[in-house]
């Protein structure tokens, strides 16, 4: 059985990577390869399996609307400098993201950018930039904005999804 669930986790790995926005892939690749990093891929394969663990409904169904989720993570001896935040930031934009909302706290900035087709989110971007730690967070899939404020997952920085004012309209401008 652990055979089979991890030929499957590295088969949702795979479809993960395929898919990932070029843009994020070619920052989490400059930035991954160092041994400081964290760098994670999920698939949604993986995902809906861990999905169906879960006594809660709301957080399967989030779970499961998500196909893709892709984690760089530096806790400390952050490589990342504001200048390469600003120009991954100024690429997503020119990908047809949009600013979300903006949030700071303490030395710590924290931005989400999404990607929207019918207001239904398709990517996600969340940036937590910070004087000796980074998190570049992006998931892909089927969203609504009202799930995002749901968001319950155990990955480093989930608690800004707390953030998010239930109503759109009552978002902090980015």
């Amino acid at each position: 059985m652990k055979k089979i669930l991890f030929c499957l986790a590295l088969l949702g790995l795979g479809c993960a990577m395929h898919a990932q926005n070029p843009v994020v892939s070619n920052f989490m690749r400059k930035f991954g390869k160092y041994e400081q990093a964290t760098h994670l891929n999920i698939g949604g394969l993986f995902l809906k399996i861990a999905a169906k663990s879960s006594d809660d409904d709301e957080a399967n169904r989030i779970m499961r609307s998500i196909s893709s989720l892709h984690l760089l993570n530096f806790d400390e001896n952050n490589p990342v400098e504001a200048n390469d935040v600003n120009q991954l930031m100024q690429q997503l934009r020119q990908e047809k993201f949009e600013d979300l909302a903006y949030f700071k706290d303490g030395d710590s900035h924290v931005r989400f950018m999404i990607k929207e087709h019918q207001e239904v989110i398709t990517d996600l971007i969340m940036i937590i930039k910070g004087d000796k730690n980074f998190l570049l967070l992006n998931l892909e899939g089927k969203l609504k904005y009202t799930d995002l404020n749901d968001f319950n997952m155990e990955v480093n920085g989930s608690k800004e999804f707390k953030r998010l004012p239930e109503d759109r309209k009552k978002l902090p401008k980015a």
